[in-house]
């Protein structure tokens, strides 16, 4: 505790000769408070910071005097690119106490290394007290590995390329070196690298670019995690990583036909156009073809990149003759060099329209010249009628001709006891007949009969 203010002190005053007596007397006296501070850094009075980064020191504020202060802190002489991040708030501090003040600093990422001084002040009023302190900004060691993609498809008709971004975030110019562990993917894939070592200026950026090639089936689809790690020649604590996923090539496609004429006759032509779209997860050559017939593609090829569709792909088939009229499809079939096993298919419906030749139904007779006298009164003549068109026909024949009323004429179809004059035929489709015929009347004439189908 300290003596302030008004105090009084007592006198005694007494003499060896004089025996017992003695002089009294007190005096009142003013004691004044005084103002005395004094501050304290670290052993060296130096403080050593990274760019881009914080450092503090701690200060010792003491109060030696009698007088309660309260402090305001400042500081001079700090170069551009260091700031103040905290110790320069006011405090108040009691008379014969002390304090540790924590001066924490923040580095510009882009400064220099150098070394200067600055001076801290702590006023009192009454009172102040500085600390001049060196000030050491040192080369900041760091790197950084960064890629837009997290993962390369590989494909195993070539080399797919993923480029990586090393970029030097210290302050001096190093050299850097990658490893790279592909030890759990090596059964599936070949990894390959431009180049190991990097030599890179402070704040620039250089390319390492990876190359993946699939060598045998059977990797998991959802990939394998191949990690690249670089790290400083310098300092073998400065290092950065990225893990990348290695991921199968997937194959797959979409056939798209626009057909421009899906109609015709046999012997007539049916054409249009096709695109292809690649739907797999990397560049493939994809051949397309038709199955049933010949449609003048000539496995037509494309290279796409991954959703790329082709140009239109002209294609023209021709209805081969005798081809039956009615509702067909024809499959267009997609493969892909990248997966021998890919294929995909599309059935696209054409018409293929009635042909109508001069002679729907053909007629073979066994026998076309007949005799009828008394001991032959009837004959039964034996036809079979074709359908020579490319589509159903139905119908009955009928006689006509020359003196056809004197000539009693009924149909059996084969293998039938019934009289019946009709037929029902698919394309080509024939049917056996008799023809049974009777003279109304043996007086001698001359008949010339057709069979006729109606």
């Amino acid at each position: 505790s300290f003596l302030v203010g008004n105090i009084t002190l007592d006198f005694t005053m007494s003499s060896t000769n004089s025996g017992n007596n003695n002089v009294n007397d007190s005096g009142i006296f003013e004691v004044k408070e005084y103002a005395e501070i004094s501050m304290t850094g670290p052993p060296d009075n130096r403080i050593t910071i990274i760019p881009g980064q914080n450092s503090s020191i701690v200060l010792n504020i003491s109060n030696d005097g009698t007088k309660d202060l309260n402090l305001s802190a400042s500081i001079s002489g700090l170069p551009n690119g260091i700031t103040v991040v905290e110790g320069l708030e006011e405090i108040s501090l009691a008379a014969g106490n002390a304090i540790d003040v924590e001066l924490e600093l923040l580095a510009a990422a882009g400064l220099q290394p150098m070394s200067d001084t600055f001076t801290i002040t702590f006023d009192g009023g009454w009172s102040s007290t500085q600390l001049t302190i060196d000030l050491q900004v040192s080369d900041r060691h760091e790197v950084m590995i960064d890629s837009s993609q997290d993962r390369i498809i590989a494909s195993p008709i070539g080399e797919s390329n993923l480029t990586l971004m090393v970029t030097n975030l210290g302050t001096a110019t190093e050299t850097f070196v990658a490893d790279i562990n592909n030890s759990a993917l090596s059964d599936w894939f070949t990894i390959s690298v431009d180049t190991l070592s990097l030599s890179i200026d402070p704040g620039q950026s250089d390319s390492i670019t990876i190359s993946a090639r699939e060598i045998a089936n059977g990797a998991p689809l959802t990939g394998i995690d191949l990690t690249i790690t670089v790290t400083s020649t310098d300092d073998s604590t400065v290092t950065d990583s990225i893990t990348i996923a290695v991921i199968p090539q997937i194959a797959d496609g979409l056939i798209t036909v626009m057909s421009d004429n899906d109609e015709a006759k046999p012997g007539e032509m049916i054409y249009g156009n096709v695109i292809i779209t690649n739907l797999g997860t990397a560049s493939d050559t994809m051949r397309i073809n038709s199955v049933e017939m010949d449609c003048n593609l000539d496995d037509a090829e494309v290279t796409l990149s991954p959703s790329m569709s082709s140009s239109p792909i002209p294609w023209s088939c021709m209805i081969s003759d005798g081809e039956d009229a009615g509702m067909k499809a024809l499959t267009f079939r997609l493969t892909s060099t990248a997966r021998s096993d890919m294929m995909v298919t599309f059935s696209e419906s054409y018409t293929v329209e009635p042909a109508w030749n001069d002679e729907v139904i053909s007629f073979t007779f066994d026998q076309n010249d007949l005799k009828f006298d008394e001991s032959i009164d009837q004959h039964t003549v034996s036809l079979t009628i074709c359908n020579q068109a490319n589509t159903f026909v139905e119908g009955s024949l009928e006689l006509i001709g020359k003196n056809e009323p004197q000539m009693d004429g009924v149909f059996f179809r084969a293998g039938e006891t019934g009289i019946n004059s009709t037929y029902s035929l698919a394309s080509n489709g024939c049917q056996d007949f008799r023809l049974m015929l009777t003279p109304i009347n043996l007086d001698g004439f001359e008949a010339s009969l057709t069979v006729h189908s109606v």
